[in-house]
């Protein structure tokens, strides 16, 4: 196989995340990094007469880590955050990469916010770091955008 030419950065990600009206807000301008997880619940088994584990799998699951940046205007990624954490619940989320453009990956779904974590060190010049974790409530899906 020849080497790819088809590879793609991270520098234009659309991060976009429902507000408290369940309005779509992007909040790119205000995220520096999205992980997005996806597992499968396994178990394996042995029996006396195999050389080799039985392997079976059920559910699945993901997993979004967005890191943010700590910003004082509420229409940006940690003011929803903020907002979301105190109210709870479920919001639309999608992360369309590369860029949003038509034929490209959208994953999207229904999440709960797990986790916030705002990182302060008084040795760092540098923006404060955000950390906030999300379970889906539901299916991802992974779709192309329409063009």
């Amino acid at each position: 196989m020849p080497q790819t030419t088809t590879a793609v950065n991270a520098c234009n990600v659309v991060l976009t995340v429902d507000d408290e009206n369940a309005s779509p807000l992007d909040v790119s301008g205000s995220t520096n990094g999205v992980t997005l997880d996806f597992t499968r619940d396994q178990a394996e088994a042995t029996t006396f007469a195999g050389a080799w584990k039985i392997r079976l799998e059920c559910k699945k699951d993901a997993a979004l880590s967005w890191r943010a940046l700590y910003t004082q205007d509420d229409g940006e990624a940690l003011g929803l955050l903020k907002e979301w954490f105190i109210v709870g619940g479920d919001r639309s989320v999608q992360v369309d990469i590369p860029s949003g453009a038509g034929g490209e990956d959208r994953y999207a779904g229904e999440f709960k916010l797990a986790s916030l974590n705002i990182i302060a060190n008084s040795g760092d010049a540098g923006p404060i770091p955000v950390v906030a974790e999300l379970r889906p409530n539901g299916a991802v899906t992974i779709t192309q955008i329409a063009s």
